[in-house]
């Protein structure tokens, strides 16, 4: 299908992607420059000694004197993604935490035994907060970061604030709606889940080495194209050149691919039995959660809304003009909203967030059946 390059939106890509397939190696590292420079700080490096004497990696962005956020990305994550939100952050107040999970970054790896979302809360993050003096903080997690998020709320609940924000958010391989695949992974024995991981995961770093992030990008919506090659792409490459994956872990990340299917052991909890209100956002076009799933765990939570986003796809966060959005949003419920669920009560915020046009209804439910898609359209925004 051809592009409409006369739209804002494909021009600007168009001059990104040329822009980026015509630099040379020098430019590529001038641009890259700054983005090394600041993950070589103190800010992006920070180490903590837990009282249990567990070692904790994370690092620090946005504005420092800001509201707390506790931020939990997907498989893969490390902390120096956050850089990319500094100066949204700044923007909306908000001081990003970034921690690298268990076997991630620098921070010492467990056994598979205590791989859960629920240990990673009890064990790790409460010393966490009490040890660099957090009373209280907000919630962001992104794909299977979200399952650690929701554990927080469920366990933590009394210290989070705002909105539990989840941006393409995991959910359980049995949820109806999720694709065949996660539920094949789920029959798998764990360790050729666990080979399957090395291969897929070999695929990106050889197209990483090699430099092809167009083919990585291929699979992105535009809005997620834009981000990626005016951003991503040299936070990236200026990982390369630090060689952050010779000297920093990475097992963690396999072991959470299996943790994320479900293979050795439930989450430790249901998503309905978290009361405090969560904010969904989801892409129309997410083929790793597809939104059917998604809308379904919405619907069965006590305190969800979802926001989709027409044409996005799994990696919602390269969208950087609606991620500006996602944590205004956040920031407005840190500050300013004073109406907060508690444990309980039994509150619903769905009535705040009922509106999904006609238009885009029918045009992206009409292959789905009733069953996949419950009472969707009754909580679901369209952004």
């Amino acid at each position: 299908m051809e592009e409409d390059l006369s739209s804002p939106t494909a021009a600007t890509l168009n001059n990104v992607q040329s822009s980026s397939g015509t630099a040379s190696d020098n430019e590529q590292c001038d641009e890259s420059g700054w983005y090394l420079e600041q993950i070589q700080s103190s800010q992006y490096n920070r180490t903590l000694e837990l009282p249990s004497g567990r070692r904790v990696s994370y690092a620090e962005s946005g504005d420092l004197t800001g509201f707390p956020v506790i931020f939990l990305l997907g498989l893969g994550g490390h902390r120096y993604y956050s850089l990319l939100y500094d100066a949204i952050g700044k923007e909306k107040r908000l001081r990003f935490i970034c921690i690298d999970r268990p076997g991630t970054g620098t921070s010492d790896d467990v056994r598979k035994s205590r791989r859960s979302p629920m240990y990673f809360t009890h064990l790790i993050l409460k010393d966490f907060c009490s040890s660099i003096g957090i009373l209280r903080f907000g919630l962001v997690g992104q794909s299977c970061g979200a399952v650690y998020a929701l554990a927080i709320a469920l366990r933590m609940g009394t210290l989070v604030r705002g909105d539990v924000t989840l941006i393409s958010p995991w959910v359980t391989v049995a949820t109806p709606g999720h694709t065949k695949l996660a539920r094949f992974a789920h029959r798998m024995p764990s360790f050729v889940l666990s080979t399957s991981y090395k291969l897929l995961n070999a695929i990106p770093r050889y197209l990483v080495k090699s430099r092809r992030y167009d083919i990585i990008a291929m699979s992105l919506s535009n809005n997620e194209k834009i981000g990626f090659f005016s951003s991503t792409v040299h936070l990236i490459e200026a990982m390369r050149q630090l060689g952050v994956t010779s000297f920093e872990k990475s097992s963690g990340h396999e072991s959470e691919f299996v943790m994320c299917v479900e293979k050795i052991e439930t989450f430790g909890f249901q998503y309905q039995d978290v009361q405090h209100s969560v904010r969904m956002y989801h892409g129309s076009h997410d083929k790793m959660v597809p939104l059917a799933a998604a809308a379904n765990v919405a619907a069965s939570m006590p305190c969800c809304s979802i926001s989709v986003r027409p044409e996005a796809t799994h990696e919602l966060l390269f969208d950087f003009d609606y991620c500006k959005q996602i944590f205004s949003d956040l920031s407005h419920s840190l500050y300013f909203e004073k109406l907060r669920v508690r444990p309980g009560l039994g509150t619903s915020l769905r009535d705040s967030h009922t509106i999904i046009s006609d238009k885009y209804h029918k045009k992206h439910t009409n292959n789905l059946c009733e069953s996949d898609f419950p009472a969707t359209a009754e909580h679901l925004t369209v952004l």
